[in-house]
């Protein structure tokens, strides 16, 4: 299944909608009303952050940790968008500023490097219909964001997300050029094998298991000390370079600001909730002279995973997701 993007949305048309949604909801209480402030701190969102994040449905690249790591690597001024019913916040976009030749784009943190991007949204709305949340969000970001960003582009949003339909997905949308997979997990690995053509993939891990054997076997690693991790991280930055030329591709992993970002993740480690960032490796056995000409000494990938992801129960699904864009 693909993603999706709202690119340019119809600015009028939504102008429109987002005055009858205000207007509607103009004679609302105070508890009912949805108010929208911009912070460039992360710290002071932490709590509020942290509280939504656990509700499980959240993408990992809009974490609190993702986030932080990503802010203290790069020097994008931030732009985090926090909506409150009353006196309790109903969602967070954590946004970017990033300067290009002709425009000032929010963007969501870190968006290059992530392929679903959800924001932070409480499952209780008020009595907002999901047309009216999502027409005065647009209303207000206008307001808050036009003097500082002259676009703001909400990337890779799911259109359905976890069961649940996103509280966004009603606005324009075009069909984001990259696609994002998943699938379903079984109770056991069997079944969920058997959905990707599990015959010819036991037959490949088959031969890909022999050549490893003829090299003296392999060890399967997961890294747990600092040093084990900078040590893995750093060999999966020489190996996806190494890659990258080959296949004629540009290395999306080069600049030093992106490095330092994983390495930050990486150094968080484990915690209750899982760990932002996982380093596995195939690190191969038998004399190094076999190794050196035949294979790399060990094969690193990383596995991103978050505190929202690790205590999901809900099977992963296809889903088709979309990336809003809004003149403002």
């Amino acid at each position: 299944m693909t993603d999706v993007d709202f690119n340019m949305m119809p600015v009028d048309e939504m102008r429109q909608r987002a005055s009858r949604a205000i207007r509607a909801i103009a004679s609302e209480s105070a508890a009912n009303r949805l108010d929208l402030s911009v912070h460039v701190d992360l710290e002071a969102l932490e709590a509020d952050w942290r509280e939504l994040e656990a509700s499980n449905t959240v993408s990992l690249h809009q974490g609190f940790d993702w986030c932080k790591a990503w802010s203290q690597s790069h020097d994008n001024p931030l732009l985090l968008v926090r909506g409150k019913l009353g006196q309790k916040t109903t969602f967070i976009l954590p946004l970017e500023l990033v300067r290009g030749p002709l425009f000032r784009t929010a963007r969501f943190i870190g968006s290059p490097h992530s392929n679903i991007n959800t924001g932070l949204f409480s499952s209780d709305l008020g009595d907002l219909t999901p047309q009216d949340f999502a027409a005065s969000v647009i209303q207000q970001l206008e307001e808050k964001l036009s003097r500082v960003a002259d676009i703001v582009t909400l990337e890779k949003m799911p259109f359905q997300w976890r069961g649940a339909c996103h509280p966004l997905a009603s606005l324009p949308a075009v069909r984001n050029q990259n696609a994002s997979y998943q699938l379903p997990l079984s109770a056991n690995f069997e079944g969920t094998l058997a959905q990707i053509n599990a015959k010819r993939r036991r037959k490949k891990f088959r031969l890909s298991e022999k050549r490893l054997e003829a090299l003296g076997g392999y060890d399967h690693i997961v890294a747990k000390t600092s040093e084990e991790r900078r040590a893995i991280l750093d060999l999966f930055f020489t190996q996806k370079a190494a890659r990258f030329k080959a296949l004629g591709l540009p290395n999306v992993f080069q600049d030093e600001q992106t490095q330092a970002f994983f390495h930050r993740l990486a150094a968080l480690g484990e915690t209750p909730d899982g760990q932002p960032l996982e380093l596995n490796a195939i690190r191969l056995r038998g004399n190094t002279k076999a190794k050196s000409s035949r294979s790399p000494d060990c094969r690193a990938r990383a596995i991103m995973s978050s505190a929202s992801s690790a205590r999901s129960t809900r099977p992963l699904r296809p889903i088709a997701a979309p990336v809003n864009c809004c003149s403002i």
